[in-house]
């Protein structure tokens, strides 16, 4: 009887190093858990954030009546115009004040029309927050129900697929 009580003892000494160990083991599978969370999450926000900024450029555009090229090919002329112009100012022999003066104000059309336009997206703002918040939610809503294994009902009124 006395090895039985030696066994039953020493196991009982061994339990809080077990025990030990097994809540290490636990607190490394709930890190890795974690980290793959994470990972999936980051995913996802960039995602949700690439999305979001389409939609917000794609909004204000529309706003303006101007697709994304159209406003690239108009920032790109004023880059063309501010090269040449400082590339005649560069050159004492070529300044021609009427010339100059000309290009200048053409200039000066074309970033009023860029200053409009900045103004113009000052004023869709409250709409792009409002686009944010809304894909931000549903971002977060389809995450957590795609967790959950569930599948999302579309709201009275919508559209399938939307």
């Amino acid at each position: 009887m006395s090895t039985r009580d030696r066994t039953l003892g020493g196991r009982i000494l061994a339990l809080p190093g077990q025990f030990l160990l097994a809540l290490i083991n636990a607190s490394a599978i709930l890190v890795i858990v974690a980290c793959v969370l994470v990972l999936m999450t980051l995913g996802r926000i960039e995602t949700a954030g690439a999305s979001l900024a389409d939609a917000a450029a794609g909004a204000a555009l529309a706003r303006l009546d101007m697709t994304s090229e159209t406003f690239q090919a108009r920032l790109d002329r004023i880059e063309a115009r501010l090269s040449a112009i400082s590339t005649k100012l560069q050159d004492p022999e070529q300044q021609n004040a009427a010339d100059l003066r000309r290009e200048l104000s053409e200039l000066t059309a074309m970033l009023q029309q860029v200053a409009d336009t900045a103004r113009a997206l000052a004023v869709v703002q409250p709409e792009v927050t409002q686009a944010a918040i809304r894909q931000a939610g549903q971002t977060v809503t389809d995450s957590l129900l795609g967790l959950a294994g569930c599948e999302q009902a579309s709201p009275a009124g919508a559209a399938p697929g939307s």
